[in-house]
């Protein structure tokens, strides 16, 4: 799955899921299934409050269409308790940290994204637009290695619902860890900006 130049991604509205699409052959190809957080009473009162983009999430993705095969687990994200910048880290299939994001400004997000190693140190950045519906993602050399686009129109119409989607494409110089890393930015910017399903 992440030897692929373009995914087509598809919230699926109420149920916590987004099918992960090739574009060229509308062919299912990943899901990413939600964890509600256990937060206790006081997570309750904060989304009860419409305060849940200060709470923890998780986002589990797996190759094929099965939720729940473990063995096809290609990596999670993390988002941890916001009250400031938004942190997610990324895991891969072994449950190994590989990095994290961290929104830039303000608090619960902001124009953009640091994207860390493990070590702390930035290796690229995500900036978006500042309706948050566009998201070039850059390494340290200030080059474009791919594009987050929400609400993309150029796949068929029926594969929509009015749930939030996302094209995400990458440049010619693929590699499996970038499009993992890709791909956990498009979740993470899904979860701290625009889920309001909790």
């Amino acid at each position: 799955m992440l030897d692929r130049k373009a995914y087509f991604i598809r919230e699926n509205a109420g149920v916590h899921t987004y099918d992960i699409i090739d574009p060229e052959s509308s062919e299912q190809i990943g899901i990413a299934k939600q964890v509600e957080p256990e937060t206790g009473l006081w997570g309750r009162l904060l989304a009860s409050n419409t305060y849940d983009a200060v709470l923890p999430n998780k986002v589990y993705v797996y190759e094929g269409n099965d939720p729940t095969n473990e063995s096809k687990l290609s990596f999670s994200i993390h988002k941890r308790l916001t009250f400031f910048k938004a942190r997610a880290d990324i895991h891969d299939h072994t449950g190994t940290a590989v990095g994290y994001l961290k929104s830039q400004f303000p608090p619960l997000g902001g124009p953009g994204y640091d994207v860390f190693d493990t070590q702390d140190n930035i290796i690229a950045f995500v900036e978006s637009d500042f309706k948050f519906s566009h998201f070039s993602f850059k390494n340290k050399a200030d080059q474009e290695i791919g594009t987050i686009s929400k609400k993309w129109t150029g796949i068929k119409q029926e594969l929509f619902t009015s749930a939030d989607n996302y094209m995400l494409s990458l440049n010619d110089n693929n590699s499996p860890k970038k499009a993992m890393i890709l791909l956990a930015a498009t979740f993470a910017i899904d979860i701290i900006h625009y889920n309001k399903d909790w």
